[in-house]
């Protein structure tokens, strides 16, 4: 029958979004004539394969289903370089393939492993934090959303009850860190002021945090846990391994020298050194380095 919403958003937990990507990229290729500049300009081409997410959001990324879907995703690419190549010759082409996040295993299948790890249901963390803050302060909902790993302050009722920022931030931070599954907690103050300690969590904490949109206590789970009430599925934003690592792959005949490398790098890092490899200025905000070792 006529596709309705249940079927579109069935696509996105299958290879199909991904197939209907690639064969739009292979069409922009074809259609503005990629690679064919007559004033040998390079040309750029970002594909964006979001899929895989989507079904390890659902289904975790030890399930059959993530498995299956990566397999497919690998001949897929397979099938789109082989066009390039006919079409302009990957010996004309640079490729990086890299991904925004990784993702932890579901809770369930961490515990048949025996790690410690649970679902943290952050509607209960609202409301016996929002209790702790009433008795102590006499306002109610001070802690007024949730947005993960944050929880929002009530800065108009601090102020109308005439409490202090601080104190209360400190109070909650206090009590979210005795919470059941939260290893460590960072205020508002602490992120504006740098008074962070010198470990790594920290850090990424404070490269995740935007003064103006982020919220005001940002919540750090043990490593295994995840925030979210469901049975099933997983989710990403952690500062863990499982989470932060991802792959970074370049691949180009003429600029990349073949090997794998063992030196630290980031995924910031690919930006300036597509610059320096066009030989055109870095952008403005790039806080990367040149991956010199990677070329020839």
């Amino acid at each position: 029958g006529k596709p309705d919403a249940e079927y579109y958003s069935k696509l996105f937990t299958g290879p199909y979004l991904d197939e209907m990507t690639l064969d739009f990229a292979r069409a922009a290729v074809a259609g503005e004539q990629l690679g064919r500049n007559p004033s040998g300009v390079t040309d750029i081409l970002g594909v964006s394969l979001s899929s895989h997410d989507y079904v390890n959001h659902s289904f975790g990324p030890e399930s059959r289903m993530s498995h299956d879907h990566l397999q497919r995703l690998d001949r897929m690419l397979a099938s789109f370089f082989d066009s390039l190549d006919k079409s302009v010759g990957l010996e004309n082409t640079l490729v990086v393939l890299t991904a925004d996040h990784g993702f932890p295993n579901v809770p369930e299948f961490a515990q048949s492993r025996k790690f410690e790890s649970q679902r943290l249901d952050s509607s209960k963390l609202m409301s016996a934090l929002n209790q702790h803050l009433s008795g102590k302060f006499g306002a109610e909902k001070i802690a007024y959303k949730w947005s993960a790993p944050s929880v929002l302050l009530d800065y108009k009722l601090i102020e109308q009850k005439g409490l202090k920022r601080e104190e209360v931030e400190n109070s909650a931070a206090r009590f979210l860190m005795s919470y059941n599954g939260v290893a460590q907690v960072y205020t508002r103050t602490q992120l504006e002021t740098g008074a962070l300690p010198d470990n790594r969590i920290a850090k990424l904490m404070q490269r995740a945090w935007h003064r103006q949109i982020s919220g005001d206590i940002v919540v750090v789970t043990k490593p295994y846990w995840q925030f979210g009430s469901g049975s099933r599925g997983t989710t990403h934003g952690s500062p863990y391994s499982y989470d932060s690592n991802v792959p970074l792959m370049i691949m180009g005949k003429s600029w990349i020298k073949p090997g794998a490398y063992g030196q630290y790098a980031e995924v910031m890092d690919i930006a300036p050194t597509l610059a320096h490899i066009l030989r055109v200025r870095p952008p403005s905000a790039s806080e990367g380095r040149v991956l010199t070792e990677t070329l020839p």
